[in-house]
């Protein structure tokens, strides 16, 4: 996918290095791409930084093709996110240890009859309850919930409820411009 960003966006790259050139400023590395499929095993590392991708589980049954969590980890701190992913073992075994753990979530309302539509849809996502477990087991010093699949207008407050069930350390939702910071203390920086 990265590899084909350079062929959808030529026509930008190329008034880009052409506009350049003709104020004489040198060509900027921000507009290469380097692309490289990777897998559980790589890890990158530069400067006390390393991104380390584990598989998990998005497509289930569906598909062999690997999706991806990622922790990072900077000095003797660690972050992971999940990725999309349904219940995953080699998730938590990943995660033990995180100071932050950034986990998807889906979710319908618990009386809703659900359609074939819907029950697809969950089947590819970790359920509120299912995260709780996962977060019983990590024991993150935060959890946040992002990628807030919501069918059928499930409400926030119901699937926090129904991850307390088997949860009951700190977990929020993200929102868009979310700061976190990760030190002594792991803290949510209202804006």
């Amino acid at each position: 996918m990265a590899s084909n960003l350079k062929k959808a966006f030529a026509v930008d790259l190329k008034v880009r290095r052409e506009g350049e050139q003709s104020f004489g400023l040198k060509p900027r590395k921000g507009i290469e791409i380097e692309a490289a499929d990777i897998d559980e095993g790589f890890v990158y590392e530069e400067d006390g930084l390393s991104v380390e991708p584990f598989r998990v589980n998005h497509y289930d049954h569906y598909s062999d093709e690997p999706s991806l969590g990622y922790r990072v980890k900077y000095n003797d701190r660690s972050v992971v996110l999940s990725g999309d992913t349904c219940f995953c073992e080699n998730l938590i075994e990943y995660s033990r240890g995180a100071d932050l753990l950034i986990h998807e979530v889906a979710a319908a309302p618990r009386d809703a009859d659900l359609s074939n539509d819907i029950r697809y849809i969950l089947s590819l996502h970790t359920q509120p309850e299912e995260c709780g477990k996962i977060f019983s087991r990590v024991s993150p010093r935060l959890a946040v919930y992002y990628h807030v699949i919501q069918c059928l207008g499930v409400s926030l407050e119901e699937m926090m409820d129904r991850t307390r069930k088997m949860y009951s350390g700190p977990v929020v939702f993200g929102e868009d411009l979310m700061r976190i910071v990760v030190g002594d203390s792991v803290k949510v920086i209202e804006s």
